[in-house]
């Protein structure tokens, strides 16, 4: 397994998680916090594996800042405040604003999952080569962390 693969694989299992809470609360369902707490977890873990462990890799092996993973941990950073805001507006069962945002997140998650999956990914298999096995053993714990 690649590392894209892997990644590829869990950006899948976010959009899921993603997809089940937008479909309550579209349908006004609030008996379902759990659903927003799942969410929230699942890409927490994500951003933790790519910022703590490929990231990181991948800027050690190539000896300092790279731009791919700078412009990634400043999208991070704005989808991170875009699920505070989501969090409130589930928190305060406004439908109008919850949906607003995730259309939001949606465009977001979409442009940047690209970059990743076409770019930056291809270039962690790459270049990290015989690290990735350790690597991937690595996020993989990270990202199936319940």
């Amino acid at each position: 397994m690649s590392i894209l693969e892997l990644m590829l694989e869990h950006h899948r299992l976010c959009d899921d998680s993603f997809t089940k809470l937008e479909n309550l609360v579209a349908e006004n369902n609030w008996s379902a916090p759990a659903a927003f707490e799942a969410f929230l977890s699942i890409m927490t873990r994500h951003f933790r594996t790519e910022e703590d462990i490929l990231f990181t890799a991948l800027q050690e092996k190539m000896g300092g800042p790279v731009g791919p993973v700078m412009v990634m941990r400043q999208e991070h950073q704005q989808m991170t405040a875009l699920l505070d805001q989501m969090k409130d507006a589930f928190g305060a069962r406004d439908q109008g604003k919850f949906l607003s945002l995730s259309d939001t997140w949606m465009m977001l998650t979409q442009q940047h999952n690209m970059k990743e999956e076409e770019v930056l990914y291809p270039m962690m298999d790459e270049v990290l080569g015989q690290e990735a096995p350790a690597l991937i053993i690595q996020a993989r714990d990270v990202l199936h962390q319940s």
